[in-house]
């Protein structure tokens, strides 16, 4: 059988000149514009990322109209998924904010929050309280530039070097916040393709804060609970405890503007899964952390260290070693609540 002949369609093409370049070129460059900006817009507010999303909505209610609280409640995610305001204002009185993010924020996070509230809104009337995870105390400040999750602050550019304590960006830093920050097409560019794959997921994603900024998480997950308990005892193992330089500067920041405008803070541990307890090495870091932050307090009259014993939990009440359901928060948050108040009276 003879073969036939395929012949292609031919494409006329025009002549060609600069104008014509230049033009269909701007039109590109317009169309990369246009879809970065969209995307822009809708991570910020439908991203996968629970962490990006956390620290994008946190601080726009640190840094909006709405009106000032009793208690703002600052730290990590074990305080956003651990402290309930449902449970906590009734025994404390007044109304408190949980504008807790994720732990790779520091202590810095909180002083910078902390700063830009009191700038907009005043002291908080009750007073401030701060909630970490013992491990956070240590972590230096590379921690935050794993993802750029600087670049998920709505501020303006320039922030790290205007609130206290400051942080210097070098270079390539700068370079990877921007592009972080201003053009997700390149920085988020596996997120957008799990769209592409999944169009609906990201406007399911299932993340919800209450009005006062606390997330309920209703499952339990024993596995992952003994799974991440075997981290935080690798963790330990023959480890002494030094807090990092930017979480020192961070708090020495929160303790001045606690002495000059004449507010208190709450230092408080977080939740933790109960087994961790019955390793030696677990209890004996545990322990550092505990006099490192007790001789910090003891530095200024308006910082008070609370639930300074950890509040632990069995591995069906949490989804993690320090991340808890929504009923046993109801149990620290009563706790922590009624430790502030100890500390409170005369």
């Amino acid at each position: 059988m003879a073969k036939r002949n395929v012949q292609l369609t031919e494409e006329t093409v025009g002549p060609g000149d600069a104008r014509k370049v230049a033009i269909t070129l701007g039109l590109m460059v317009m169309l990369v514009l246009l879809g970065n900006s969209a995307a822009r817009w809708t991570l910020s507010e439908y991203t996968t990322n629970r962490g990006y999303w956390l620290i994008h909505q946190k601080w726009k209610m640190i840094d909006s109209g709405r009106p000032p609280v009793d208690w703002l409640v600052l730290g990590d995610s074990s305080c956003n998924q651990g402290v309930r305001p449902d449970v906590f204002d009734p025994i404390v009185g007044g109304m408190s904010l949980n504008a807790c993010t994720i732990g790779d924020m520091l202590v810095v996070s909180d002083a910078w929050m902390l700063e830009t509230y009191l700038a907009r809104s005043g002291k908080p009337k009750g007073g401030v309280v701060l909630v970490h995870v013992y491990d956070e105390w240590n972590r230096p400040l590379s921690n935050t530039f794993k993802d750029p999750l600087l670049g998920r602050i709505p501020l303006g550019w320039g922030f790290w070097g205007r609130l206290t304590p400051p942080v210097a960006l070098d270079t390539k830093q700068k370079q990877e916040l921007f592009l972080s920050r201003y053009v997700p097409l390149y920085s988020e560019n596996k997120t957008l393709a799990d769209w592409i794959m999944s169009p609906r997921k990201p406007f399911g994603r299932g993340f919800y804060l209450d009005p006062q900024g606390y997330m309920p998480n209703q499952l339990a997950n024993p596995e992952g609970v003994h799974k991440d308990a075997q981290g935080h005892l690798r963790f330990v193992q023959r480890r002494r405890f030094v807090i990092s330089k930017v979480n020192e500067e961070s708090l020495r920041k929160i303790r001045e503007l606690a002495d000059q405008q004449g507010f208190d803070v709450y230092i408080a541990n977080s939740p933790l899964y109960e087994g961790l307890l019955e390793s030696d090495e677990f209890r004996a870091y545990y322990s550092q952390v505990q006099h490192g932050i007790e001789r910090y307090v003891a530095s200024s009259p308006h910082l008070h260290y609370v639930l300074e014993d950890p509040v632990t939990f069995a591995e069906g009440e949490m989804e993690n070693a320090d991340h808890l359901t929504h009923a046993a928060a109801a149990v620290y948050s009563q706790k922590l609540a009624e430790a502030i108040q100890a500390a409170r009276a005369p």
